[in-house]
């Protein structure tokens, strides 16, 4: 509300400047510059986006990539995003450490299908984020496929300039 009373009053303004500048024989001139001048302006309001909000957005797709890496096996990015004290606590009560996640996937334990996202949104307060997601997970454990309806949430801090995560449940 105040960001479009701030806007609307830059815009008279500028308007009333401008019609102070030019003749009314120029007046084709004028409503072209006013409409490069309200496009500039609406540009800025409706395409910037918070420092909090481009975070939660890297937090959401840092996420996203994680359940990749887990269908594609990338070990590396897993094992580069988890925390060192990484607690993951799986919907059957089952808890795994960060060695214990990648050996368990790479012995085809348990082997992530695909993973289809439905919510997720994320809180942030400093150096700690908090996110809640919900969607359903095809895997395969023990050699049984497995379809799981998840509710779940992840807590990533950022250490020395970069997101890990610290706990999975």
């Amino acid at each position: 509300m105040i960001r479009s009373i701030v806007w609307s009053k830059i815009i008279f303004i500028v308007n009333s400047w401008l019609r102070l500048v030019f003749s009314p024989k120029s007046i084709c001139l004028y409503n072209l510059i006013i409409l490069f001048i309200l496009f500039i302006l609406f540009s800025f309001q409706f395409f910037s986006q918070t420092k909090k909000e481009k975070i939660e957005q890297n937090i959401i797709t840092l996420h996203k990539k994680k359940f990749d890496w887990l269908i594609s096996k990338q070990y590396d990015s897993l094992a580069a995003l988890f925390g060192e004290n990484v607690e993951y606590i799986h919907s059957n009560g089952w808890i795994e450490n960060k060695t214990e996640i990648i050996a368990d996937l790479k012995s085809g334990k348990l082997n992530y299908k695909r993973v289809d996202i439905s919510e997720a949104k994320v809180r942030l307060s400093k150096n700690v984020a908090i996110l809640t997601g919900k969607g359903v997970f095809f895997v395969t454990m023990d050699n049984k496929d497995l379809e799981i309806k998840l509710l779940y949430s992840e807590i990533y801090i950022k250490e020395k300039g970069k997101w890990l995560l610290t706990h999975r449940h």
